[in-house]
């Protein structure tokens, strides 16, 4: 066996060029110097696993080359670990052989990708500014093909294969991490500025993306404007014009995924305490006072989590406050923003901070108002802000700044909310809050109290629900038929996304002519008028909906279609198929009756759904509801879909639509997963729009068909929430509206009134005028957080001052949850109350028997 001259010399050279490549490496990851002046050279845990495969790979060969360079076949673990497999040295001269191909590709492409610097490299100051790392390709390529090299003649002096074999084998691994270093991420690159710049013929492109797995590139697009040389190569071959928007990223990361790039995490993408670049700051800076969640913060999470409330069963109505604290483990102040879900028919009518320990109410004002002495205080002099919005009812932005460095805040929020009744389970409803969307974390440790108590004749109502214990109190001396009735649940962090519903089963069920607080109900719920409806059914196939839609839902879908009134029509249809012109996106026009669970037609219609990247909801749903408006009698759209980012809410067209012709179909929104539903936030108020939210224990999709086959009642009585049809039938008389009353606490039902009252023109279209002016007057004055008015608390009176609006509220007039003691106390006074509403009822179901 031959000796090779210079092999020492190359021994010395491997230990260099891995000591080099290991220092290349640490202090990318660590400085991103290359990232932040050029290009990212380590974008993805790939990146540097080749990296350190190349230098692993140069050190182990260079072992390999010395002991046979000795005449010693394998240095000895390799040698007891080959003779116990009984390998033969020849399978592992050609495992170093296609590995060395592999390692050349390697070192090949970043030598390619660092050619523009190496001149940078060669200069004194290139070494002080550490871009010295870019010579370590260049030495790692020429070692590498010394080593390529020697491996062949060893082969050919064991007379194992020729030379050029050897090579041939080496090509094979080059192939190889060639095309997966370097012509996957050119072919994604050239992908993504294709259907970038093509929106109406980007579904193979699309498709193509996501057979690549390009979510991370797009992800790190959607945050900064430098990417990996080799996306760039591919982006640089197939643009033809300006750089796309980073907006247009953003939404190809939803088509491509079925989420909103603010919920991935994008750590994994950009690395730890990786730079944002020089032309963009950081991403949650940015959102600081915006009016979206936008995306997480690291470092702020939630630690302290409560709900504590009041029920009453016979005014059917319950409030409850959610106690939140935010804590930040960074270095400098933070945001914390989180969309909360209301209880059904619920709003927001207590706004409270705590600042420097003391409990501070809010000032209620017009929403543009309120919203901007927020971001002067937060975002310009970064003092102690809250603000709670709302674009659409059932949902409101907190958002509060700064959470100190490595400090906490603590936020209250009041709603009250009617107890909803659910004509399936023949029991009154109450949902908890939940949150849709937050920028924090939720530790896995944190644990969300709810506790909902009351007093109440024991033999009227009961509570009991999935998920809650509830317990009956000792019966007070002042009335033995009164019972202190509670109802507990200890929930997970995760399950604050999704509480369980609690139920309310009282012994009469509701009935027309029943008075319930200041309202009257003109119907029971359940004989609500409906009729034939023609209903299309708008699927959203993305990702994320495929869990949202199992087969058990899919049945419960079908059961409630074919329970639609006599003669109503069905059509089912996939957006995204649909829009692409495919030919089995929908169903034929079929009758309700024939869509039970398990129809031929429903079961090859569901076969060929593809639950994967997103649809553009805005178009699909304006075609929607064109083939509905085309039906001869009452028509509707239920859309189900998942989260609906801020780049998809271009809803001008069926804006128009829907305000052109209030007599058209109805559009009815089921939003199945939490996150954003910005379309559906676009389109709130318009007549004929509902948003509906899926909540556990809640047959929402039942609910939805309900809302599509109602019929609408005209007379001249303000409807509980604001419009038809009214929530469990209740109707207040408008002259009858309840006032306010100096030093007197106002009741959830009366608050529940003035903020119908105050919705009703909002709802009728009405976005200027003498008529909404009054409507937000009154919200204002009840205190109550709607889409014309908002809450914020400031820290200052001077603050207050500037921005005309005022924190002096007698705290008589702000709602809270009694003390365990305020609650004994008001027992004889609530159990009359229920005793003589138990009566009425009586009294009236007798006097409907005597006229039957």
């Amino acid at each position: 066996m031959t000796i090779f001259r210079g092999d020492h010399a190359r021994a010395g050279w491997a230990v260099f060029a891995v000591l080099l490549s290991g220092l290349a490496v640490v202090v990318e990851l660590v400085s991103h110097t290359c990232a932040g002046f050029f290009f990212d050279p380590l974008p993805d845990l790939l990146s540097v696993s080749a990296y350190l495969f190349l230098a692993l790979t140069i050190a182990l060969n260079e072992v390999l080359l010395g002991r046979l360079r000795t005449r010693k076949d394998l240095f000895p673990p390799v040698l007891i670990w080959a003779e116990r497999r009984r390998i033969d040295l020849r399978w592992l001269l050609w495992g170093a052989v296609i590995a060395t191909g592999a390692a050349l590709a390697v070192a090949a492409s970043y030598t390619v990708m660092f050619l523009p610097l190496t001149p940078l490299a060669l200069m004194p100051f290139g070494w002080m500014g550490f871009s010295f790392c870019a010579l370590s390709p260049a030495v790692n390529l020429t070692l590498v093909l010394l080593q390529l090299r020697t491996l062949t003649r060893r082969q050919s002096d064991f007379k194992m294969t020729s030379p050029g074999r050897a090579l041939a084998a080496a090509m094979l691994g080059f192939g190889a991490a060639g095309l997966l270093l370097v012509g996957r991420p050119v072919a994604v690159g050239a992908c993504i500025e294709r259907a970038a710049h093509r929106p109406g013929d980007r579904e193979g492109d699309l498709a193509r993306l996501r057979l690549l797995r390009a979510e991370p590139e797009i992800l790190n697009l959607c945050y900064r404007s430098s990417t990996s040389a080799w996306v760039a190569s591919g982006q640089a071959l197939e643009r033809t014009g300006e750089a796309p928007d980073p907006a247009e990223y953003r939404r190809l990361y939803y088509l491509v995924t079925g989420r909103p790039f603010e919920s991935a995490d994008a750590s994994r993408v950009l690395g730890r305490g990786r730079s944002w670049g020089f032309d963009q700051g950081d991403p949650a800076i940015e959102d600081q006072g915006g009016e979206m969640v936008g995306r997480a913060v690291k470092g702020l999470s939630l630690t302290g989590s409560r709900i504590d409330g009041v029920l009453d069963p016979d005014a059917e109505t319950a409030y409850c406050e959610w106690t939140l604290t935010f804590s930040n483990g960074t270095a400098a102040p933070q945001e914390a923003r989180a969309e909360i879900l209301l209880p059904e028919g619920g709003v927001v009518d207590k706004v409270s901070l705590w600042i420097n320990g003391e409990e501070r109410p809010a000032a209620f004002g017009p929403r543009s108002v309120v919203r901007a002495a927020y971001e002067e205080v937060a975002v310009v002099q970064q003092r102690d802000p809250l603000l709670v919005t709302a674009k659409d009812t059932g949902r409101v932005l907190a958002q509060c700044f700064p959470v100190p460095a490595n400090g906490s805040m603590k936020i209250r929020l009041g709603m009250s909310a009617p107890l909803v009744w659910d004509s399936g389970l023949q029991r009154f409803r109450w949902s908890p809050p939940a949150f849709q969307q937050v920028n924090f974390r939720l530790p896995a440790a944190l644990r969300h109290p709810i506790w909902m108590e009351g007093h109440w004749p024991e033999a009227t109502a009961a509570l009991e629900g999935r998920g809650w214990s509830a317990v009956a109190g000792p019966a007070p001396a002042a009335h033995p038929l009164h019972r202190t009735q509670t109802a507990r649940a200890e929930l997970a962090a995760a399950d604050i996304l999704h509480p369980p519903v609690l139920l309310i089963r009282r012994t009469q069920a509701p009935c027309a002519g029943d008075r319930v607080g200041v309202w009257t109900r003109r119907s029971a719920p359940d004989d609500l008028p409906t009729g034939p409806v023609d209903l299309v059914v708008l699927l959203d196939p993305t990702v994320d909906m495929k869990e949202a839609l199992p087969p058990q839902v899919r049945n419960a879908l079908a059961g409630r279609l074919s329970g639609l009134p006599p003669g109503s029509q069905v059509r089912l249809i996939d957006a995204r198929e649909w829009m692409a012109g495919s030919s089995d996106a929908a169903t034929e026009w079929m009758p309700a009756s024939g869509a039970r669970p398990g129809a031929s037609a429903l079961r090859r219609w569901w076969g060929g759904r593809r639950f994967e990247g997103g649809a553009e909801p805005a178009a699909a749903l304006s075609r929607a509801w064109d083939e509905a408006s085309g039906r001869p009698g009452l028509s509707a759209v239920i859309w189900l879909h998942g989260a609906t980012p801020p780049d998809f809410a271009q809803a001008e067209a069926l804006a128009q639509r829907l305000s052109r012709r209030v007599d058209g179909p109805r559009v009815i929104g089921v939003q199945l997963r939490p996150g954003p539903d910005a379309l559906m936030d676009e389109l709130a108020g318009l007549p004929g729009v509902f948003a509906l939210a899926g909540r556990d224990g809640v047959d929402v999709l039942g609910q939805a068909m309900r809302l599509a086959a109602r019929r609408s009642r005209n007379g001249g009585q303000l409807p509980m929430g604001g419009r038809e049809p009214a929530i469990s039938g209740l109707y207040c008389a408008a002259d009858q509206a309840p006032r306010l009353a100096p030093g007197r606490r106002s009741t959830p039902s009366e608050r529940l009134a003035a903020a119908s009252a105050a919705l009703a023109p909002w709802y009728a279209g009405k976005r200027t005028g003498r008529e909404l002016e009054t409507a937000q007057k009154l919200a204002i004055n009840w205190r109550l957080v709607t889409p014309m008015s908002g809450a914020v608390v400031l820290e200052t009176q001077e603050q207050y001052q500037r921005h005309k609006l005022s924190d002096a509220a007698p705290s008589s007039s702000i709602p809270s949850v009694p003390e365990p003691g305020t609650l004994a106390m008001l027992t004889v006074a609530g159990g009359l109350a229920g005793v003589g509403a138990w009566r009425r009822r009586r009294r009236i179901h007798a006097q409907e028997k005597q006229t039957a």
